[in-house]
């Protein structure tokens, strides 16, 4: 964990963060974490004036927000911000006051409240580093509501000039988010169940035809299960059809994940990119849902060249020291797609009962099996100053390739010692 404050920080001060960051890491792991917030309130009283306090102040609102307690996380993020304003001795590097509108106007949004979710999205507007990831939300809100002309106004004070594969860059999504408004032959479903119907006919009957009206055609993206997704363009739904035609796939009848973001698992693809099981991505789009892109599970060599940064950034030092955000015991992996593939030609190569074998023996690793997501400059998400972002994934004991991390907190499962080293670098 980086500490933005350390040199205000005296060493009691400093212990006592390290154990507050600790103990609410743990706390919201299980169910209930307001439980808390008691701690966090006397630790954020004990010196009002304290570089700190805002912080806990932040961490409490952020525990009702987690546990659904929707009003009392606004009521405590307003206090965040109010304590953020009255300290005197902030460092520039740390900012509660945008952590705690953002988060508030989340809150409000989800609990109905639209009118004051647009006030506290406009406050934001108003600070430069967030001004477009706010513009993004309101338009998202707006087009929610059924307002399109408002929203296709927010979308254009932030969208970006130009394409670019980055899924999670704010002025990306309101130029992709403004070119879907604009689509008038976007298909919408109004269940993820009526999607997942559509999808899994056209895989059945092999429709290429089908399944590219199915696709969005703005918002399509593509990668390894446990990491991040990345844009593609309309060439690789065409390689996505062509690859459907030379395989005969089957779609699971359950959906995975939760929320607005699921999956539809599929296996038995056999074609030039690709292979063995993928996973078809499903997303609620503000007028419904959409099939947005694909998880792969057997991302070969023709993906890592497609995924190579033009640039490779240089590797320094870490400058401090991180707290791992797991619990102990809990157990992760890392360590990028070149040695997954490497040990899942392995597996394709020894056939269908020795690569089975192969790949159950592999799943007996505290992790388990499977693709690692992206790492150290690898992937169109880790470049430039994202370039040493790792990606940590867990999959099921003893099953290959059921991933089990969900990107959720708290249940990506990470190996704890009191000193581990992970690309170079030391993780506490």
């Amino acid at each position: 964990m980086v500490f933005p404050f350390d040199p205000l920080m005296d060493r009691r001060t400093h212990d006592e963060w390290v154990q507050l960051a600790t103990y609410v890491l743990r706390a919201r792991s299980v169910p209930h974490c307001c439980a808390a917030n008691d701690r966090l309130e006397v630790a954020a009283e004990r010196d009002t004036q304290s570089p700190l306090s805002p912080a806990f102040r932040l961490w409490i609102a952020d525990n009702f927000a987690r546990d659904g307690h929707l009003i009392d996380a606004a009521r405590a993020y307003d206090a965040a911000v109010d304590r953020s304003q009255a300290v005197s001795n902030l460092p520039d590097s740390f900012d509660p006051t945008v952590c705690a509108l953002y988060h508030k106007a989340q809150a409000l949004a989800l609990g109905g409240s639209v009118t004051l979710c647009h006030r506290r999205l406009q406050r934001l507007g108003q600070i430069p580093s967030r001004a477009k990831q706010a513009l993004l939300q309101a338009g998202l809100l707006a087009e929610k509501t059924g307002d399109l002309a408002k929203a296709a106004d927010l979308y254009s004070g932030a969208a970006a000039s130009s394409p670019s594969p980055r899924t999670d860059d704010a002025a990306q999504l309101c130029r992709r988010a403004l070119l879907r408004l604009q689509d008038a032959a976007a298909l919408y479903f109004a269940s993820q169940y009526q999607l997942k119907d559509a999808l899994t006919s056209a895989l059945e009957q092999r429709d290429a035809k089908q399944l590219e009206r199915l696709v969005s055609t703005t918002h399509f993206a593509v990668g390894p299960i446990g990491g991040h997704t990345a844009f593609e363009s309309a060439d690789m739904v065409q390689e996505l059809a062509r690859d459907l035609a030379a395989s005969t796939v089957t779609a699971k009848r359950a959906l995975l994940g939760s929320g607005e973001k699921l999956y539809l698992p599929t296996s038995g693809w056999q074609g030039r990119w690709f292979r063995g099981d993928v996973a078809f991505i499903l997303t609620k789009a503000p007028k419904g849902w959409q099939w947005t892109g694909i998880a792969l599970s057997s991302p070969n060599d023709r993906w890592l060249e497609r995924w190579r940064p033009a640039i490779k950034q240089a590797n320094l030092p870490l400058p401090f020291e991180l707290a791992a955000p797991w619990p102990e015991g809990q157990h992760f992996k890392a360590g990028g797609l070149w040695g997954y593939v490497a040990e899942q030609a392995i597996i394709i190569g020894a056939g269908f009962f020795g690569g089975g074998l192969i790949a159950l023996g592999l799943s007996g690793d505290d992790c388990g099996f499977g693709p690692r997501g992206y790492y150290y400059n690898t992937g169109p998400t880790h470049t430039g100053d994202e370039a040493f972002a790792i990606d940590f994934t867990r999959y099921r004991h003893w099953v290959p390739y059921d991933n089990i991390g969900g990107g959720t907190p708290g249940t990506c499962r990470a190996r704890r010692r009191r000193q581990r080293r992970v690309g170079g670098h030391t993780i506490r």
